[in-house]
């Protein structure tokens, strides 16, 4: 695959992702690479913000889903079916789609004097990319401070422990795949908005539900 044409296809999924972000009043912090990292509860009270971006986790899958059934549609005209994959092998479709959410507490602020960013600091975001490094590609696993927020919810997860560097052995949770199976991007769209229009690219990525500092 061409840099072009990568480059064209990650435009494509993080497009479809920022619906999501607008859809479940989360905040894209930036793009990594081929990882998307976004926040929840970062800049109101609500206390449902681990649900949302759980929920923006499991839609997002259906952009992947769509993307896959696009990509089909354009080449099987001419009989070329490829796609990147997360390690870079060609292959017919997305899979190796991987999801990380933590649910901690965090400093968010702008740092330097020049090309200002702003970002997220704190031993949480180590702990959601280390849901995502650690993850099963296909589906989503959560730390246990975002379990113990959503297990209510009626989402199966498989309890696991896994070695997270600079953590140790830690408790994490799979979701089951069958909750992803199915997920259809075209209920995700606005009345206004065409398929076309938001899918103008699989990627890894990693996604954080935070509990805001409060101020003393």
């Amino acid at each position: 695959m061409q840099p072009t044409d990568l480059v064209k296809m990650l435009n494509s999924i993080v497009n479809g992702f920022d619906v999501l972000t607008e859809k479940y009043e989360l905040e894209k912090i930036k793009t990594i690479g081929d990882a998307y990292f976004l926040v929840g509860g970062l800049h109101n009270s609500q206390s449902d913000h681990p649900e949302r971006v759980l929920k923006f986790a499991i839609d997002a899958f259906g952009v992947i889903h769509q993307y896959n059934k696009n990509k089909v549609v354009e080449t099987e005209d001419i009989n070329i079916r490829y796609v990147l994959i997360g390690d870079g092998n060609i292959i017919n479709q997305i899979h190796s789609y991987r999801v990380g959410i933590n649910t901690g507490s965090v400093v968010a602020g702008v740092i330097g004097s020049k090309k200002f960013a702003y970002d997220l600091w704190g031993d949480a975001i180590n702990v959601a990319s280390r849901m995502e490094s650690t993850g099963v590609a296909g589906t989503i696993q959560i730390s246990r401070s975002t379990y113990e927020r959503v297990f209510d919810l009626g989402y199966e997860f498989e309890e696991r422990e896994v070695d997270a560097k600079g953590k140790g052995i830690v408790k994490t949770y799979l979701m089951n795949p069958k909750h992803l199976m199915s997920v259809n991007y075209s209920h995700i769209l606005t009345t206004q908005q065409s398929l076309q229009d938001v899918m103008k690219s699989q990627q890894s990525m990693f996604a954080l539900s935070t509990i805001r500092e409060k101020d003393e």
